[in-house]
């Protein structure tokens, strides 16, 4: 496939050529919140262009897990007037 790339596109040639690598695009991440308990993240790093030493972290909850949930929870109960 790269051979395949790098004769349609110079471009990409001299990209792959350098052997970049960048930080990780997509992990999953843990939290312990002493009072939503344990929540779990997938965590989408963005780089920004014009500014190379910043980066975006998007945390989204884990399908499957209770996170949504207990996030939901903890926002009502927060929201609520004591």
């Amino acid at each position: 496939m790269v051979d395949d790339l790098s004769d349609a596109s110079p471009e990409f040639a001299q990209l792959w050529a350098r052997h970049d690598v960048g930080v990780p695009v997509q992990t999953v991440k843990a939290v312990h919140h002493p009072e939503a308990g344990d929540l779990f993240f997938d965590m989408v790093t963005l780089a920004v262009v014009d500014r190379p030493e910043w980066y975006l972290e998007l945390y989204n909850p884990r399908p499957g897990s209770e996170t949504e949930d207990r996030l939901e929870r903890l926002a009502t109960r927060l929201a609520t007037p004591a």
